[in-house]
């Protein structure tokens, strides 16, 4: 089994199943805007990699081990919260503000509550968001 979290620049480690390749470039970039692959489903997000091209070789990958890069949500800028792929800049900015203007934000509880974030939202972005 190949592991997402040690795909690497390098061109020794590009993958090819048969015909079917993963795009290391693509496969990185988007792994470190995340704070890294929590599941292997996450690998269809990537550019280049089609539903079909996923099904190929999906059998053959795993997380592996990972520690994943926490987004402080309380301390975090707005540019911060921009730049992680499930946050649009509409999202980020509610969230600084909110943060601003009124606490802390405690919990996903404030989130959903306040509209911050949607259900969906937090079902992609829970195993990322640090409320310290």
């Amino acid at each position: 089994r190949e592991y997402l979290s040690k795909i690497k620049y390098e061109s020794s480690v590009e993958l090819y199943y048969g015909t079917n390749y993963i795009p290391p470039v693509e496969t990185i970039k988007f792994r470190e805007k995340l704070g890294g692959f929590h599941k292997t489903d996450q690998l269809k997000e990537v550019y280049g990699i089609s539903d079909s091209l996923f099904k190929s070789f999906e059998n053959r990958l795993d997380v592996g081990e990972v520690d994943l890069k926490k987004l402080k949500i309380n301390s975090c800028t707005e540019a911060e919260l921009k730049s992680h792929p499930y946050i649009d800049w509409k999202k980020a900015k509610a969230i600084y503000n909110y943060r601003k203007d009124w606490s802390k934000i405690e919990s996903w509880e404030v989130l959903l509550k306040e509209k911050l974030l949607s259900k969906s939202d937090k079902l992609k972005l829970e195993p990322y968001i640090d409320f310290e």
